[in-house]
Parts: structure tokens; sequence; C-alpha cells
């Protein structure tokens, strides 16, 4: 009887502890799913790893005149309340626009869709060097954003670098280069 007890008791044990660990895992499974979906929730709030660049149609850009340009929005979280400042550099650096992005003729302040109308710059010389300062609800980033005249095309060619953080912290999250620019001007000089 004793023999019996014992066995018993130790089956008990063990499908005790099984039954316990089958809980923490479903516990630390319930908890991957809520956290998940935690993030998900906090990214449709707040904006997440989203961000945006302004981009200039490489033919759009002709010497002496005004240009249209597009607010690219990267990332699968709409950016909220998105404010710009753009930069150039010339000879001084000077501030060109400031503004929300919402108030290039549409009502939107919130950019849900991927592109948008983006303001009128220009005119633009040929070697310019600007530097967008992007704020929405999920931070900042920084932009900048080299134009060269092409001597063996039509139009100009671009170098886009994005970073986010301060100063000695940055980090680049986002880089891209026009076809040729390396070929034809070597590496973007990038500015601290």
């Amino acid at each position: 009887m004793n023999g019996v007890t014992t066995a018993w008791r130790l089956t008990l044990c063990g499908a005790g502890l099984f039954l316990a660990l089958g809980a923490a895992w479903q516990t630390g499974e319930q908890k991957r799913e809520f956290e998940s979906e935690r993030g998900r929730l906090d990214g449709f709030l707040s904006g997440g790893d989203s961000f945006s660049i302004l981009s200039i149609p490489y033919a759009a850009v002709v010497p002496n005149h005004l240009i249209k340009t597009t607010i690219v929005r990267f990332g699968k979280f709409p950016l909220f309340d998105l404010r710009m400042r753009v930069t150039i550099f010339r000879d001084v650096v000077s501030t060109v626009l400031s503004a929300r992005l919402g108030d290039f003729g549409s009502s939107i302040t919130d950019i849900g869709i991927p592109t948008m109308d983006g303001p009128v710059m220009g005119p633009f010389k040929n070697d310019e060097y600007l530097r967008m300062f992007f704020n929405a609800r999920n931070g900042g980033w920084v932009q900048d954003l080299i134009l060269r005249k092409s001597t063996r095309s039509t139009g100009w060619l671009a170098a886009t670098k994005v970073t986010r953080g301060l100063m000695d912290n940055q980090i680049v999250i986002f880089e891209d280069m026009a076809q040729g620019f390396e070929e034809e001007f070597g590496k973007p000089a990038w500015k601290a």
C-alpha cells in the first residue's frame, strides 16, 4: 500500500509540475502576444518607427525655376502632427521654410498615406545642400539632401541621408543616392 501511495504521489507531482510548466508557457505566450499587440497599438498612436523625407523629382529641377516637392513616408504607421523646417547651406545657413505638413493645400496634418504634395521650393543653384528637420509624435529626425546639376545628363542628381538621435549618438536610418551620383561627383560630403 505504501508503494502505491508513493507512486500516486509521484504521478500527481509530475502532473502538477507538467500543468504548472504548461501554464507558465501559456502565460509567456500570452505575454508575448500582448506585448506585440501593445507595440502595434503604440505605433498607431505615436507613429512607431515611421519617418518621412522631402523628395525632389529628378526631372523637375530646372535652374532658376520653382519646383514642386513630395513628402514620402516610410514605415507601416501614420505620422501625426508632422512638422518640417528646411535650411539651406550657402554662404550662410538660413531657414527657407518652416511649416506643418498639412498646410500645403490640404487639411491633412496626419500622414497616413505613402506620399503627399510637399512645398514648392527653389530656385536652386547648380550645387545645393539642404537640411530638413522633421518632428512628429514619434520624435524627430534629420534629412540631409545634396542636389547637384549633372553635366552628363539633363537632370539633377541627389543624395539623401536621414538620421535619428543627437550629435554623437546619431543613427543613419535611411540613405539613398541617385544612379550616377557617385560616378560623377564621388561620395557625398555630408556636413556635421
